[in-house]
């Protein structure tokens, strides 16, 4: 089933044309959505140039209403990458002279993340707006590499600060 973003209100779906027989109970995406007892029917008159002999057909476009269930992508996504971003905290626990090693922490735990958006590329659908999730995943990138700029900058001012003190 497709759908247009990662969202968790009912809507209802196309059911493929190949589709004879649904039955709730072996839902094979069942795992992601919950299949509501609300369907749509339609019927409409297909193209001219849908047919290989240029006849006009009619044709009956079958929905059900169907609802996201959030927990695979809380589950999966949202929690791993919350404590992947809150990790990089931890770079602040290593000494401030230590440039290199608060760098070594926070640029690979963005290199994780980077490899995570990647895996989870395959499990949400490929939109061109923007979801709640494509945000979230976002911020948390906004948030390591703000975190990677004041491991950079911040050395720098409590040394200005010490020469201050020193003098």
């Amino acid at each position: 089933v497709e759908n247009s973003g990662v969202k968790f209100e009912p809507r209802f779906c196309d059911i493929p044309q190949t589709t004879a027989i649904l039955q709730k109970m072996n839902f094979s995406a069942s795992n992601i959505w919950d299949l509501e007892d609300k369907l749509r029917t339609d019927v409409i008159r297909t193209q001219r140039g849908e047919s290989t002999n240029g006849s006009i057909r009619t044709k009956l476009l079958v929905k059900l209403m169907v609802k996201r269930k959030p927990h695979y992508y809380i589950e999966n996504i949202v929690y791993p990458m919350a404590l992947l971003t809150g990790s990089c905290l931890g770079s602040f626990a290593v000494p401030y002279e230590d440039v290199a090693d608060r760098l070594s922490v926070t640029i690979t735990i963005m290199l994780t993340a980077v490899a995570f958006k990647f895996q989870i590329g395959t499990d949400t659908p490929n939109v061109s707006t923007s979801t709640e999730m494509d945000k979230f995943v976002l911020a948390s990138f906004t948030f390591i590499f703000v975190n990677t700029i004041l491991n950079i900058v911040a050395p720098s001012f409590f040394t200005e600060e010490e020469d201050r003190h020193s003098m």
